[in-house]
């Protein structure tokens, strides 16, 4: 009913901007509709971890390249629509880094001196009316030569590194925001894990021709973008660093092959939907603001944060 509490032409209600003289019925119609005035903010969100770096690569005169793992793709927490703001509390955010990449082993070191592994990543947190909402850091991959993937107890795994023989390296495992990491073989290292999918050993890219697709609703609105891709293994060539992860994903880090280095994974972020008539302040945040084309929301999406977000009425 856009006519509630006026006689006449009225502006249009908002759960946050309501303007008018309501009737009892009218307020109990605004409650069962979720439109009364309420400090309570009904949001949605999504948390992208930090994405695992990916593991080092081995180079020995007269030996076959060898590549490490690729790096856990982020965990992803999603929440839709529910009331765990107030207007005018503070809530601390912290952006998930990606982990640093493994360095590579070159020449003549000897087959002693595995290529280093991938870091983890870190979690990325959002405080709420509620407790602290955790997207997880996923797991870094292994170097070359080492022991099999590294295991996550919240997110991915790590792609194990390309073994010295014919002797194949399970990938790490997974806890519940991601998938376990690639098994190598005695011809590439395995691709990390993803939220969406377990790593392979089928292709060298798997980052990009399996990248996770968003799923269906509010989040491929809030992101904007594809999210969480699975941290590559090294291609099969000399001194090849890994293969860069997208910016702000939760990306694994590509792993290096025949002594180049693995790649970092790349930081999380935090996406939030709410009501078009609030104002967000990020204090020392960094992020973007925009609104939904039928305006009835705005989206912010933070890709940098150690300090508190707020919330008030335009």
């Amino acid at each position: 009913m856009p006519d509630r509490g006026f006689i006449g032409k009225a502006p249009e209600q908002k759960r946050h901007a309501s303007k008018g003289v309501f009737s009892l019925a009218e307020i109990n119609e605004f409650k069962n509709l979720n439109e009364y005035e309420s400090n309570k903010i009904i949001a949605s969100y999504i948390l992208l971890g930090g994405g695992g770096g990916g593991g080092g690569g081995f180079h020995q005169h007269g030996v076959p390249y060898r590549s490490g793992g690729g790096g856990g793709g982020g965990g992803v927490l999603e929440v839709d629509n529910q009331a765990k703001f107030t207007i005018g509390t503070n809530y601390a955010v912290t952006i998930g880094s990606g982990g640093s990449g493994g360095g590579g082993t070159g020449n003549n070191n000897g087959f002693s001196n595995a290529a280093g592994a991938g870091n983890v990543g870190g979690d990325t947190t959002l405080v709420t009316d509620d407790g602290t909402e955790t997207a997880y850091g996923s797991a870094g991959g292994s170097g070359a030569l080492k022991a099999s993937g590294h295991n996550s107890a919240n997110a991915s795994g790590g792609g194990a590194g390309e073994p010295y023989g014919n002797s194949g390296l399970t990938g790490g495992t997974s806890g519940s925001q991601g998938n376990d990491g690639g098994t190598a073989t005695a011809n590439n290292g395995g691709n990390g894990g993803t939220f969406a999918s377990a790593g392979d050993t089928a292709n060298y890219v798997q980052g990009y021709a399996h990248a996770n697709a968003l799923k269906q609703g509010f989040n491929s609105i809030l992101l904007g973008t594809t999210i969480s891709n699975t941290g590559p293994s090294g291609a099969y060539s000399s001194n090849t660093g890994g293969r860069a992860a997208v910016p702000n994903t939760g990306g694994g880090g590509g792993a290096g092959s025949g002594g180049g280095a693995g790649s970092s994974g790349t930081d999380g972020l935090i996406a939030v939907q709410y009501p078009a008539e609030l104002t967000i302040t990020l204090n020392g945040n960094t992020g973007t603001t925009e609104t939904t084309p039928d305006g009835r929301y705005k989206i912010t999406r933070i890709t940098a944060g150690g300090d508190n977000i707020s919330w008030a009425k335009s």
